[in-house]
């Protein structure tokens, strides 16, 4: 009987410990998103959590791997997006290509779009080494070649510089978005992108 107890409690323990984890991933990711990685301190985050610092502790070494755990996540659901985008575009790389600005596009102009986390973190991660920064070029490399591959298969000239003016109009658009708002000059991504994709055919 004390054996079967302490197993019934061991395996409630282990089972509760990822929970704990994902509602402080859930918790930070919402704080940092709405008020900023470094305007949110580790007490408002265990307080939204329900839970205490030193449980935060035993699942992140620090609230920086906190940060990176959070972008991380952000990126898996990016890429999740992405992959939907995806579907049914196998053999047309250049349909492909433009469906991505045009997810990004419909994203960014809807009036409640809060901004793009990826360009939040990476105003206030500047330094290279910090794992939260590591997550982003890493996150943003890994669009750069999906970008070049894609203008490669479509047999467009230049794919590295077509995927480079992009990826620029992609990010410059998300940022207008903070200065001008949704009815601002992110509301030429899709045009500008599409005028861009039409002079690397020109190219070929």
């Amino acid at each position: 009987m004390l054996t079967a107890r302490g197993s019934t409690r061991s395996h409630c323990s282990a089972s509760a410990a990822p929970k704990v984890a994902e509602r402080l991933l859930a918790a930070a990711s919402e704080l940092f998103y709405r008020q900023g990685f470094r305007a949110v301190g580790v007490e408002q985050i265990v307080r939204e959590a329900r839970t205490t610092k030193p449980t935060l502790y035993r699942y992140f070494a620090s609230k920086d791997e906190l940060s990176a755990a959070c972008l991380r996540k952000q990126a898996a659901s990016e890429w999740a997006v992405l992959a939907q985008v995806a579907i049914g575009l196998a053999d047309d790389p250049l349909a492909h290509l433009r469906s991505i600005i045009m997810s990004v596009a419909r994203r960014i102009s809807h009036p409640d779009y809060p901004g793009w986390p990826m360009i939040h973190a990476a105003i206030e991660f500047p330094q290279q080494g910090h794992p939260a920064r590591q997550v982003l070029d890493g996150f943003k490399a890994q669009m750069r070649v999906m970008l070049t591959d894609l203008a490669e298969k479509a047999a467009l000239s230049d794919p590295g510089s077509l995927a480079d003016g992009l990826l620029l109009l992609i990010e410059g658009a998300a940022v207008s978005l903070h200065s001008f708002g949704s009815d601002g000059p992110s509301n030429a991504l899709s045009e500008a992108a599409d005028a861009l994709i039409e002079a690397y055919k020109a190219r070929r």
